[in-house]
């Protein structure tokens, strides 16, 4: 699926297709800010923003999106994965701009799920948790796990290899969520401590993985 960069976030709410093969992004666009924002905001505008605490970008991540960028020299193509670079930070160049997105198909049967806990105030993610789980003869096939609010960029954790071929025990899944910290250097703000932050973002990784695998099929 391929989505225009000025596509507000009402309009993806709206797209039955969109629901129907990546209802995470629905899922996540339905607590983007309020009802104004999601009317006016665009999902472009969002994610070339860069926020560091904001919903979509680790679904970009787990769905591994492909990013438009044009300038007046032509178009390029960035993987979500290499996009996000620092707080408010991407790669794209002075005169460059976000165009399209572009989005592989989804591997057969896969779940996916969002965790997050906010800031009250704002509504942004203290700790956020993108899933995506596929199954294949009773098994895990395919794990994603990204992050949002953790550190000064979203990022993709490595540390589910080894849910791949079991099937994704508790114990298993909760030693995904705490290796997946590991080494990661949390933001410490006014708004939640280190380790708090850390507690937070394996609490919502064990929710996403956990809610993820019980709507794979």
């Amino acid at each position: 699926m391929r989505i225009g960069a000025t596509t507000t976030y009402r309009e993806l709410l709206d797209s039955k297709p969109l629901r129907a093969k990546y209802p995470l992004i629905a899922e996540v666009t339905e607590h983007i800010g309020d009802l104004q924002v999601r009317n006016a905001g665009t999902i472009g505008g969002g994610l070339a923003h860069a926020d560091p605490a904001a919903d979509m970008p680790p679904v970009m991540l787990v769905l591994d999106a492909t990013f438009v960028l044009q300038s007046k020299g032509g178009k390029r193509s960035v993987p979500a994965r290499k996009f996000f670079k620092g707080p408010f930070t991407t790669v794209l160049k002075p005169g460059e701009l976000l165009v399209e997105i572009r989005l592989p198909g989804p591997p057969k049967g896969a779940g996916m799920a969002y965790a997050s806990f906010e800031q009250a105030a704002s509504g942004y993610a203290l700790a956020g948790a993108a899933a995506l789980v596929a199954v294949a003869k009773g098994v895990i096939a395919r794990a994603e796990l990204a992050f949002t609010g953790v550190a000064e960029t979203p990022f993709l954790a490595p540390a589910t290899k080894p849910l791949i071929g079991t099937k994704g025990d508790p114990d298993a899944i909760g030693r995904v969520a705490e290796a997946a910290m590991a080494g990661v250097e949390a933001n410490d703000d006014i708004h939640a401590g280190r380790e708090y932050r850390l507690h937070l973002a394996r609490v919502a990784a064990r929710r996403a993985l956990t809610e993820a695998l019980a709507r794979a099929t």
